[in-house]
């Protein structure tokens, strides 16, 4: 599935249902309410994403079609993938 990172239900234990990670659609969440819901006890960290993620976004970063090449370059900068 070119320009997403696709996972079957159940592929990897916190995914009970088919997940699609599309580059072009990111739901940004600022860092401070991460850092509150950690202090507050609310944050559940549900696991680690696998190894092959950061080259599997890399990927789909690279080959979206809708994603301009100047915010490519700046997404794989922000992932630390360059």
């Amino acid at each position: 599935m070119a320009g997403a990172v696709f996972y079957r239900a159940g592929t990897i234990a916190f995914f009970s249902r088919d997940t699609i990670i599309q580059p072009d659609n990111p739901l940004l969440v600022p860092h401070s309410n991460l850092m509150t819901q950690h202090a507050t006890g609310s944050l559940t960290v549900l696991g680690a994403m696998p190894a092959s993620f950061a080259a599997d976004l890399a990927k789909a970063i690279e080959a979206s079609v809708t994603i301009a090449k100047a915010r490519k370059q700046h997404l794989l900068q922000l992932a630390g993938l360059l």
